[in-house]
């Protein structure tokens, strides 16, 4: 076994009504999960992790980044700050099944 093999993977979950943040921060929460940037816990404040720690970026230069982009399920892209009408339309899959480029 490898000593910098990634053993676990925590993520931590902050729930707040959508109404918190603003349309920008939901945007850019959008993107983020196409571009695989990963944030801080605050749903209301976009906050990637790469940029508020040294020790994050030592961790990400450890690891991938994975290839393809995430497939959310609608609860996820809920999450994320989709709505119920943008998952109708399918706007919360990746570019490649929406037909949209990134």
């Amino acid at each position: 076994e490898e000593d910098d093999e990634l053993l676990r993977a925590v993520a931590f979950v902050c729930l707040v009504p959508r109404s918190r943040a603003s349309e920008e921060v939901i945007r850019r929460r959008k993107a983020a999960v196409r571009a695989r940037v990963t944030t801080a816990h605050r749903p209301y404040v976009f906050q990637p992790t790469h940029e508020y720690s040294v020790y994050c970026d030592e961790q990400m230069a450890r690891y991938s980044v994975p290839r393809d982009e995430p497939l959310l399920t609608p609860l996820a892209a809920r999450l994320v700050g989709y709505s119920e009408a943008e998952i109708a339309a399918g706007e919360h899959l990746p570019a490649a099944r929406s037909g949209e480029g990134v």
